[in-house]
């Protein structure tokens, strides 16, 4: 019998009780776990230290690796470059020695920026910090030539937070507002270009995320700085650790 004035009885107090400090328990063990998932930092993810002398050691090998690649194009041959990302990793590290504009270019919440080569995939990440909050931010890239060759598509295939996959839809609403102000400030259409540009331009053009996801395509044509010498890709190989490169010297005007 049910007491009377529909008071509960001790028995179902202690079972709501008990229901209440469950809830409340894995509730925080649920945030508890999300926390360190964000906090969480990928195995893979390992920036460089670099002391004063791996500095200029990386500066040194930059430089060398700038050299034989244009020494390479005067030769007017094709050729492969390896590029291993433990070295790249170095070059970034040491970056605001090597070529400090670009140092200056990357936004000042990130910080370490880590490359990984996997098989098919670059993967990028970095230390984001805002607020007094941060986690390791990080994506995976596919490269692969399209059109018979003529341009080099890039398409973004995942995005995390940690250990977190951040879905698409949630980077498109913290990246696009940022995307949009680009634009107005270049004073230039919204709308993607209709034929391939150089690398630069079409980055620039990119006025929604959706665009990287379903992949951005770029000129498979470049001209080397020093001599204006051009050149295209002919095959691109990602494996564990290295990114290869057969490049194709054109023989011709710079255009």
């Amino acid at each position: 019998m049910r007491p009377s004035g529909g008071r509960a009885s001790p028995r179902a107090v202690r079972i709501l009780r008990r229901s209440a400090f469950i809830s409340l328990i894995a509730a925080s063990l649920g945030s508890l776990t999300l926390w360190l998932a964000l906090e969480h930092r990928p195995g893979w993810y390992v920036p460089a230290v670099l002391g004063e002398q791996g500095v200029q050691a990386a500066r040194r090998d930059a430089t060398n690796a700038v050299d034989q690649f244009g020494d390479q194009l005067v030769r007017r041959l094709p050729f492969e470059v390896v590029l291993r990302d433990d070295a790249l990793n170095a070059w970034l590290t040491a970056l605001p020695h090597i070529w400090p504009d670009a140092a200056r270019a990357v936004p000042r919440e990130l910080h370490a920026p880590v490359l990984r080569f996997e098989s098919g995939l670059l993967r990028i990440g970095a230390l984001y910090e805002v607020s007094g909050w941060r986690a390791i931010v990080s994506g995976a890239v596919a490269a692969a030539l399209a059109d018979d060759g003529a341009t080099i598509e890039l398409r973004l295939v995942e995005t995390s937070c940690g250990s977190v996959p951040m879905p698409p839809s949630l980077i498109a609403r913290v990246a696009n507002p940022h995307l949009h102000t680009a634009a107005m400030s270049d004073g230039k259409q919204s709308s993607a270009p209709e034929t391939p540009r150089d690398a630069i331009s079409s980055i620039r053009e990119v006025r929604s995320v959706d665009q990287f996801y379903r992949g951005v395509r770029i000129r498979n044509r470049f001209v080397w700085p020093n001599g204006k010498r051009p050149f295209r890709i002919d095959q691109i190989t990602i494996d564990a650790g290295e990114l290869r490169l057969r490049i194709e010297p054109i023989n011709g005007p710079t255009k």
